[in-house]
């Protein structure tokens, strides 16, 4: 597996920044590690808070305001906890890039 970074604003990759098995970067290749792991469990988490959007979203239409609230008060917590798990994935891929950054200018 050899990570890139994003495409740039011409849809083209820029070069490797990474391949797990580079024996000169160490840093880079454990920090790539805990990335790989960081996504899959953000992914896992995110699955399950999908599964919990659709049962909302499946629930029966009321117009009970009580209903309603709770409804509300229920994707907002959806929201909230999607966040801090894009959160969480953005800070690891920042810091994936930050590393390559400090070992490229050493």
């Amino acid at each position: 597996i050899t990570l890139t970074h994003s495409p740039n604003a011409n849809g083209q990759h820029s070069t490797p920044v990474a391949s797990p098995n580079d024996p000169e970067r160490p840093n880079r290749r454990a920090e790539a590690t805990t990335l790989i792991e960081t996504h899959k469990s953000v992914q896992a988490s995110m699955l399950k808070i999908l599964k919990r959007e659709v049962a909302l979203v499946n629930k029966p239409e009321t117009t009970d305001l009580a209903a309603i609230e709770r409804y509300f008060y229920e994707l907002d917590s959806i929201s909230n906890d999607q966040a801090t798990l894009l959160t969480t994935l953005k800070t690891a891929l920042q810091s994936f890039f930050e590393v390559g950054n400090r070992e490229r200018k050493s």
